[in-house]
């Protein structure tokens, strides 16, 4: 189940959404929520957060899926920010102990603030290379940890 909603995430992603709202939105068709508003809650939130050379974005739409997920437990407030924390820090944790870095420009090799490197990334397909191994992994942990709490 978990590698067949990857391969959802992986599908969008390489049809004409960014990571991060492919990850999003992934997780989300699956559990039947706010598909149509999760695509635009994630747009800035791909290439490292508007090529910011920040969080991969992959990893920034696991983290918006953990707290849709966790809200749909029914918790209070606080419960629920304890709980997606914990989902957070732990979905970070798995990610750069399987990758070494959260950070996007680090990942794929090259500096997105540098016009020419971006480029270069866009002419060689380097975000769909390397990319795709980061959201399927994403998935694959978002799903995982949700099970266990």
């Amino acid at each position: 189940m978990k590698r067949k909603i990857g391969k959802i995430a992986v599908d969008h992603f390489t049809s004409e959404y960014n990571c991060a709202q492919s990850v999003l939105m992934a997780i989300l068709k699956n559990e039947e929520k706010m598909f149509k508003e999760a695509i635009n809650i994630a747009a800035g939130f791909g290439a490292g957060m508007g090529y910011q050379c920040s969080n991969c974005g992959a990893l920034s739409g696991g983290v918006m899926a953990a707290g849709i997920l966790c809200g749909e437990k029914g918790l209070s407030v606080r419960e629920h920010a304890r709980l997606t924390y914990q989902m957070t820090s732990e979905l970070f944790d798995k990610f750069e102990a399987e990758f070494g870095t959260r950070i996007c420009d680090e990942l794929i090799g090259i500096d997105m603030h540098n016009p020419e490197e971006l480029q270069r990334a866009r002419d060689e397909n380097i975000f769909y290379t390397k990319c795709i191994t980061f959201i399927e992994k994403v998935v694959e942990f978002v799903l995982e940890l949700n099970e266990a709490i």
